[in-house]
């Protein structure tokens, strides 16, 4: 499986080279210079393109985390009778109510 790979990647190096040769048609060595000069910057560009936009992209993605987890402040509920008679005394009336509409 890797000679095959090897072999492969050998053969599209192959292609590529003689791409290149056909294109300058016996390159000078100013021409090569240039022609290694453009590649260099052509594959550079691109490679700044997707380290800043990973970047951002990252930024980004902790950007929507935040604003996500915030969230509205809740009212508290207070409750103003917490001893029993008060609830029991509630809760009669609650069920008397209830039986007044039945």
């Amino acid at each position: 499986m890797r000679e095959k790979l090897i072999t492969q990647l050998g053969h599209i190096w192959d292609e590529l080279t003689c791409g290149i040769r056909w294109l300058c048609l016996c390159p000078s060595p100013c021409k090569r210079l240039i022609t290694a000069l453009v590649l260099i910057a052509v594959f550079g560009g691109i490679n700044i393109y997707f380290v800043a936009n990973s970047i951002y992209n990252m930024g980004k993605r902790d950007a929507e985390k935040k604003f996500l987890e915030l969230q509205h402040i809740q009212p508290l509920e207070l409750q103003y009778s917490k001893d029993s008679i008060n609830s029991i005394k509630n809760h009669e009336l609650k069920i008397k109510n209830k039986n007044e509409y039945e």
